[in-house]
């Protein structure tokens, strides 16, 4: 098979031309799920092309270049050979010079995002990654152009690493977020784990960044940001995880328990609330567990096995089962179909 993804990151779409960083846009989610996207599709021998609108600005040109090709939209791109194409935040240009006869695809990253018609026309289905977004857009086109796949993670390149010491008495705990979103929910979480006895490190940028570094920095490690195709050697040199959406499935993955915390703090995210969490893209939307919980949450997953994480993310947010939700893979039959290992409620 052969397929183009096509992306517009020329002044960043999907974020109104907001996060950038020395001339390149940092969107940590959107990049984590385009890179695992493509590398996951190449690990099942589907030959990827990437065509970007604004190569210049795209944080992932020189880390994918190195998995397949990478080129700027051009004349060229309307002669790209392709058996589908993926068309992420599509400007018009977009929609009308690559491949233009291969059927096409839409992923949706925002519940409300607007398409307009020429989009509706172009793409055959338009991928809705939670149960929330598919309910918002089903008011806005027809039921029929809409595929429900959750997003899920790349499995072969977040892995465990060995753990064969018991659980550390001063965990090290990493909070990774964006600092100028749910800014009360998220510093009332860092402020309670300052009261906890933890080594804390914060990964993350915005408004709220200088604010913590000027009247806590000198209690954590603060970074403002690390790229998506390296955080698989960061995130498991730590025992404990807080973030939302692809930060928790990716700390899953590396065997690290995670609290959910974004727009409100969901807690410890296990089996039988996962489905509730991933409705609302594990951010914690709605959920009304108290963050003055947040130390006895930490331990109460501490002393679960990491496999127990791994096999809930192998169960629940694979992206072999994504590509294949939508037509691209088969049904993956190896251990990262769905499996029965998982933690058990905490109360």
């Amino acid at each position: 098979m052969k397929l183009v993804y096509a992306i517009t990151a020329e002044n960043n779409p999907l974020y109104q031309g907001a996060y950038q960083l020395r001339g390149r846009y940092q969107t940590y989610g959107q990049h984590s799920f385009v890179y695992d996207f493509v590398s996951t599709c190449i690990r099942h021998a589907i030959e990827v092309s990437v065509v970007v609108e604004g190569q210049e600005s795209f944080s992932l040109a020189a880390p994918l270049a190195r998995l397949t090709a990478v080129s700027e939209l051009s004349d060229e791109s309307a002669c790209l050979q392709a058996d589908v194409v993926v068309f992420d935040q599509p400007s018009e240009r977009l929609l009308r010079d690559v491949a233009p006869r291969a059927p096409a695809l839409c992923i949706i990253h925002h519940r409300k995002s607007e398409y307009s018609e020429s989009t509706k026309a172009r793409c055959d289905r338009f991928v809705c990654m939670t149960e929330a977004t598919y309910e918002y857009q089903r008011r806005l086109m027809p039921e029929r152009q809409l595929l429900l796949a959750h997003q899920g993670v790349d499995l072969e390149r977040f892995r465990p690493r060995d753990r064969r010491s018991p659980p550390a008495t001063c965990p090290r705990v990493l909070v990774l977020s964006r600092l100028d979103r749910c800014a009360n929910v998220l510093r009332s979480v860092i402020d309670r784990l300052l009261e906890c006895e933890c080594e804390l490190t914060i990964v993350g940028d915005g408004l709220g960044f200088w604010e913590l570094s000027d009247s806590a920095g000198h209690r954590m490690v603060l970074i403002n940001y690390i790229p998506c195709h390296s955080m698989q050697h960061f995130i498991r040199q730590y025992e404990l995880v807080v973030s939302a959406g692809r930060g928790v499935m990716e700390a899953l993955a590396s065997g690290v328990p995670a609290l959910c915390a974004g727009f409100g703090y969901g807690g410890p995210v296990l089996e039988d609330n996962f489905e509730d969490q991933l409705r609302v893209n594990l951010t914690g939307f709605g959920m009304a567990r108290p963050i003055e919980r947040i130390g006895e949450d930490i331990q109460s997953v501490l002393p679960m096995d990491p496999a127990a994480w791994r096999a809930l993310a192998e169960a629940h947010c694979s992206m072999d089962d994504m590509l294949a939700t939508i037509g691209l893979i088969s049904r993956p039959t190896s251990r990262h179909s769905r499996v029965a290992v998982a933690p058990a409620r905490v109360v």
